[in-house]
């Protein structure tokens, strides 16, 4: 067994180690799925159970797809092929086009709004935006579920009259289509899909060129995928599939769990294996996932990988949807205040216009935040100039400290504070914000640009330096330190649509998702009346099965209200003013300066040389535990140990960042380095008196 899947806890490395298919990996919320995929390819190509070049790992997003790629690379399998299954298809379709169809190859729609709306005037219907956005929508479930117009049945309850009325529109879908000479996203798959059952020229060429076959998210498979995916394959069984039921959010696009939940019908020779473990929720908060789990058919029950300590799980109620955003921004500034980084809080919501309570609320508390992550985000204008303005200082000064050169790039673009001055500001600070927090990560402003070069070609944006607001659709496969669940009542979550009808199950799988993104704390909120007449909700039954109840104790509580008026929730009168700088007296603003302990202004008193130590440590960690760097520690953090230096677990308790979670599974390791720097320091005299000079003293503060 090759050293490949040393760093496997046991269930993995089993998993990791079944290199002949079909294989199955059922892996829960935090499990390692990616790890173990990633690390069982490259365990195959090593071992020579695998080719790389005709290896083919299938992903649902070109950031996932871009991760893995990075990941196996780092493993030394980087010649295996990681795509989406649409750039798979896309590739081949480009490939065999002009043997097979001939002419230049059709241009791709990348928005099908224009189309629909040329379509409904040529069946004379006006369509506004909602109509046509509903009509989209329903395209891309039927093609993905495998239908045609002809045989197109709605999936909500429609007359005769109107199915046959739809199908005339989506007949003309296909016309217009036709007409401009352009295809869909779904096309590729249907185009391939219908070349491979033709030609056994393009089968055999294929079938060649790839023979072993990863599925990620496999829950999330379309019957048209499952299609393609089965042609690909032929008669063999090398194929690996990853997913998990309980996190099968994605129906109403037309995908289909019951491709993973029956894969070993399908494949009767299959291992399967489930990787149960999580790495990522606190034993809390895993037994609130498993509480709403029991509910959802082959979830599989999470076994927190964690010691007790401090987990938080709770409920908070409000009189209205504004009060909910206003407290629930009290509480997170609250949580920043006391040290916590922006970055590492999230609040979830079923649908986008949620947000705009929160929003209104968090800039009232002056908290940083970002709408629906980081989406586009290369593209932005403002993003655009900073890297230009970066390569530019790489190019003069390649050895420029990468915070230094951000700071510049920061006040030569008008945003010096980084603080928004109105709204407007909000998007370009946000932007300035997420680069800031990467340029900490690295020594000097090439090494900053080389890191940018390679996410803008992944398109994988920095994570943001601010508290994200995103929908739970949206936060699939991320996690944070804390997560608010908002809006969490009946007719919202599970969302009531305008038909009236509602996929419970799936509706559940969602919430389960949205809990499942904490790792330490989670707090769900509710509200008692909303819209016209301030109409009565109830919390909503997913609430209720995890078992909680509105005795959650924020860390700086939180009034709330009971007044029918819906005055707002108020922070308490013991919220203490900005902390000062202990080196000006300065009010401390930015949650980097709540963690350093200083302003921006002051000078940096960290100790390079343990600084330094400490960041080859937290890459090592990071590597060994398959957790990013910034998750381990952040870069505020690094300084602050290496400046203040803490000889106790009790000590390091003191430092903001420093949980109790975090504390068990760290604070020892920590101090380890600390205390062989401070070693190494006394063995090397000149060292210490050349470091002593550069940083001065500490002992004031």
């Amino acid at each position: 067994m090759s050293d490949l899947l040393a760093g496997l806890d046991p269930n993995q490395r089993r998993a990791a180690a079944a290199l002949e298919g079909p294989v199955a990996i059922i892996a829960a919320a935090g499990g390692g799925k990616t790890r173990t995929v990633s690390h069982r390819i490259a365990h195959g190509v090593a071992e020579g159970a695998f080719e790389a070049s005709r290896t083919l790992a299938l992903t649902f997003t070109t950031k996932a797809s871009a991760e893995l790629g990075r990941r196996l690379e780092d493993l030394g399998a980087g010649a295996v092929a990681t795509r989406t299954f649409h750039s798979a298809a896309l590739r081949q379709l480009q490939f065999f086009w002009e043997d097979t169809i001939g002419g230049p190859m059709a241009k791709i729609a990348s928005d099908k709004g224009p189309l629909i709306s040329e379509a409904l005037g040529r069946c004379n219907e006006n369509g506004d935006r909602a109509r046509v956005r509903t009509l989209t929508s329903e395209v891309d479930w039927f093609k993905s579920a495998g239908l045609t117009a002809s045989n197109y049945v709605p999936r909500g309850q429609a007359t005769g009259q109107e199915t046959q009325r739809l199908r005339k529109i989506f007949e003309a879908y296909e016309d217009v289509k036709s007409d401009q000479g352009v295809i869909d996203f779904e096309d590729v798959l249907l185009v391939m899909i219908g070349l491979m059952q033709s030609r056994s020229d393009v089968r055999e060429k294929v079938r060649r060129a790839y023979r072993w076959f990863t599925v990620d998210e496999f829950q999330d498979v379309s019957p048209l995928q499952m299609r393609l995916l089965r042609l690909w394959l032929g008669k063999r069984h090398d194929i690996c599939v990853v997913g998990d039921p309980a996190q099968a959010i994605y129906g109403f696009a037309g995908a289909d769990a019951g491709f993973l939940t029956g894969f070993a019908q399908e494949f009767p020779q299959a291992q399967v294996f489930e990787l149960n473990s999580t790495y990522r929720c606190d034993p809390a908060i895993a037994t609130a996932a498993n509480a709403v789990a029991s509910n959802i058919p082959a979830a599989l029950s999470l076994q927190s990988v964690h010691s007790e300590q401090s987990a938080s799980v709770g409920r908070l109620d409000f009189p209205d949807e504004v009060s909910e955003g206003q407290g629930v921004a009290d509480e997170i500034a609250a949580l920043v205040a006391g040290g916590q980084d922006p970055g590492s809080i999230a609040c979830l919501f079923r649908i986008r216009a949620q947000s705009q309570a929160l929003e209104v609320g968090l800039q009232r508390a002056q908290v940083p935040y970002n709408v629906s992550g980081m989406s586009g985000f290369f593209r932005r204008r403002e993003v655009k100039e900073a890297l230009i303005r970066l390569r530019g200082l790489a190019r003069s000064n390649p050895k420029l400290a990468a915070s230094t050169a951000m700071v510049e790039v920061a006040a030569a673009m008008g945003a010096s504070a980084l603080v928004p001055s109105d709204t407007a500001d909000q998007p370009k600070i946000e932007s300035l914000q997420a680069l800031r927090g990467l340029a900490e990560q690295f020594e000097t402003v090439s090494e900053l640009v080389t890191e940018l070069d390679d996410r803008e070609q992944a398109q994988l944006p920095p994570p943001p330096a601010a508290v994200t607001l995103t929908t739970l659709h949206a936060a699939k496969g991320l996690e944070w330190d804390t997560v608010f669940i908002t809006g969490a009542i009946e007719g919202m979550l599970p969302l009531l649509t305008d038909r009236g009808d509602t996929d419970l199950a799936e509706e559940r799988r969602l919430f389960y998702v949205g809990v499942t993104r904490a790792r330490h704390r989670l707090v769900v909120t509710c509200y008692d009346r909303s819209g016209p007449g301030r109409v009565r909700r109830e919390v909503s039954r997913f609430v209720t099965e995890m078992g909680a109840t509105n005795t959650q104790q924020p860390r700086v509580p939180v009034t709330v209200r009971r007044d029918p008026a819906g005055p707002r929730s108020t922070r308490p009168d013991t919220a203490q003013p900005p902390a000062p700088c202990r080196e000006c007296g300065r009010g401390l603003v930015t949650g980097r300066e709540r963690v350093l302990g200083r302003c921006e202004r002051c000078p940096d008193r960290a100790d390079p040389d343990l600084l330094a130590a400490l960041r080859r440590w937290r890459a090592e960690y990071s590597e060994a535990s398959g957790t990013p760097e910034v998750l381990v520690l952040t870069q505020s953090s690094l300084e602050l140990v290496a400046t203040i230096k803490p000889q106790s677990l009790s000590a390091l308790a003191e430092l903001p960042g420093f949980h109790p979670v975090k504390l068990a599974d760290i604070g020892e390791r920590v101090l380890a380095v600390v205390s062989d720097q401070a070693a190494s320091a006394s063995a090397n005299p000149g060292t210490q008196v050349a470091t002593s000079d550069r940083m001065g003293t500490v002992a004031s503060n």
